[in-house]
Order: structure tokens, then C-alpha cells, then sequence
């Protein structure tokens, strides 16, 4: 209750930021055999908290298992973006590799992804994306179900040709572990530029739930 109640106070003040936006996410992985899984992720953007549509993202891909820690991925992502001065559509393949470890109750994530991007009417572009995450659980001593946890991470985006920053994004959250399959996370992230600080409220929802 005591972490219920800490979300409650923080809302206020996240509401009264500048510029901040809001991002609702489905980020599932879901098993078609041993080593295989079905990547499907969906993402809606709005420029404000209630409103004003600034970006649709649809990814999907499949997963390789290398082991219980590390896996592979190859994907494809659909983007429709509406920024002020006018929308496009972008087409991107990436490949991403995943590794997870933890240490004592600390779950920690390292995520490199590469991205060839087809935006439209401009030339193809090259990023590399580094991710790095951390869950802990705050009233048990593991991710089981039942479990609140904070979670946190830092992204870096770098471009492979010309300007090498493009952004860096700073998250932190509440989550709830519903089931060994569903988890769910209220949070707040910063989106740094070299130009602009774009912050977002995200409610997320994760599954890992078998298809077949």
C-alpha cells in the first residue's frame, strides 16, 4: 500500500512538468517452441498527457534463445509519425541482441540494437541503440508473482553516420507482477536531444505467455 500511496503523490508533480507527454506500450514475447518467440510490441505517443497524437509504433520479430540468458532477435518495425510540421511514415529492420543476469535480488538487462531505417523521402540511416535495465523487487526477495518492483534504465541512441548523438532516455517506475506471464509498469521517462527534453508518463504492459 505504502508504494500505491507513493505513485499517488508523485502524479501531481509529473503532471505539472513541462512538455510532458504520454506513452501507452503492449510489449510481449511469446513462445512458439524451446528456443523460438514471437517479439510483438505496440507503442502509442501523444505530445501531451491527454492527447494530441504524435507517434504510433508497431514492432514485430523473431527471437533465437542462445541460452536462458541471452537471445537474438531480427525484426521489423512500422512507424506513423505526426510531428508539428508534417506526418511520414518510416519503415525500419533491426537486430537486437538481449542479455540478463542478476545479482542477489537485482535483475539487470544490457540490450544492443541495430536499426536500418526507411523514413520517408529521406535517405536510408544506420543507429545503434545501447540499453541498459534493472528490476527490484521491494516486497520480496525475488520477481514472483505478487511482487512490486521498481524498475530503471538508460538508453543511448547513436547514429552511424553524421551527427553521432541523437538521444538518450532516462526511465524510472513502479511495476506489478500479476502471474509468471503478465506484469505491468507505471513510470516516468526523460527523452533528451541535442535540441529539445521531452518527458513521458508510460503505462506498460508485458506478457510472456505461450501461443501453442
Amino acid at each position: 500500500m505504502k508504494y500505491v500511496l507513493f505513485i499517488v503523490l508523485c502524479f501531481p508533480m509529473m503532471m505539472h512538468a513541462e512538455s510532458i507527454g504520454n506513452w501507452i506500450m503492449y510489449i510481449g514475447n511469446n513462445p512458439i517452441s524451446e528456443k523460438y518467440s514471437l517479439w510483438n510490441e505496440i507503442q502509442y505517443r501523444d505530445r501531451r498527457v491527454f492527447g494530441d497524437f504524435a507517434q504510433l509504433i508497431v514492432r514485430t520479430g523473431l527471437n533465437y534463445s542462445l541460452s536462458n540468458e541471452s537471445q537474438v532477435l531480427l525484426g521489423y518495425a512500422y512507424i506513423f509519425a505526426d510531428p508539428a510540421e508534417s506526418s511520414y511514415h518510416e519503415h525500419r529492420l533491426f537486430q537486437q541482441g538481449i542479455h540478463r543476469h542478476v545479482i542477489s535480488s537485482l535483475g539487470i538487462q544490457h540490450r544492443v540494437r541495430l536499426e536500418e531505417r526507411f523514413v520517408e523521402e529521406k535517405d536510408m540511416s544506420v543507429r545503434f541503440r545501447y540499453f541498459l535495465g534493472a528490476t527490484y523487487p521491494l516486497n520480496m526477495h525475488a520477481m514472483n508473482t505478487g511482487a512490486i518492483y521498481a524498475s530503471g534504465f538508460n538508453e543511448i541512441f547513436v547514429n552511424m553516420a553524421g551527427t553521432a548523438f541523437d538521444r538518450d532516455r532516462i526511465y524510472g517506475a513502479i511495476g506489478y507482477q500479476w502471474s509468471p506471464y503478465i506484469r505491468t509498469e507505471l513510470g516516468y521517462m526523460s527523452q533528451m536531444t541535442s535540441q529539445t527534453t521531452q518527458n513521458q508518463l508510460q503505462i506498460a504492459i508485458f506478457t510472456n505467455n505461450t501461443w501453442f
